[in-house]
């Protein structure tokens, strides 16, 4: 073996950051894409649990949250508890439906804000 072989799924960190600044970039794109109007919405994505394992935040309007889970190649819409869990949870079967759905969401929940 060299000193420069690895195996196959082993990925150096600039590799590994590049790819997941590839995969958010492809995200917010399609996510933009189909729903403009989620723009402001749209966040750095950040992991959190949710009843069945891991998910991936990529949108958020208070407690409600647009996910992507990897490990269950799901999306959904569901909203995050005081703990940061994601709960109630609806799936759909792509980011784009997802998407439509949590803008309906939020849109139609939306309450003004209070000043205390």
């Amino acid at each position: 073996m060299h000193g420069n072989d690895r195996q196959d799924d082993d990925l150096a960190p600039e590799e590994a950051a590049a790819i997941v600044a590839s995969l958010e970039a492809e995200i917010r794109e399609a996510i933009l894409m189909y729903c403009p109007e989620l723009e402001a919405r749209v966040v750095a994505p950040f992991c959190v649990q949710c009843d069945e394992g891991e998910a991936w935040v990529v949108a958020r309007e208070r407690e409600a949250a647009l996910f992507i889970s990897l490990e269950f190649e799901q999306c959904g819409v569901g909203f995050l508890d005081e703990d940061g869990m994601l709960r109630e949870s609806t799936r759909y079967p792509d980011i784009i439906q997802a998407a439509q759905a949590f803008g309906w969401a939020v849109s139609n929940t939306a309450t003004p804000a209070t000043s205390h």
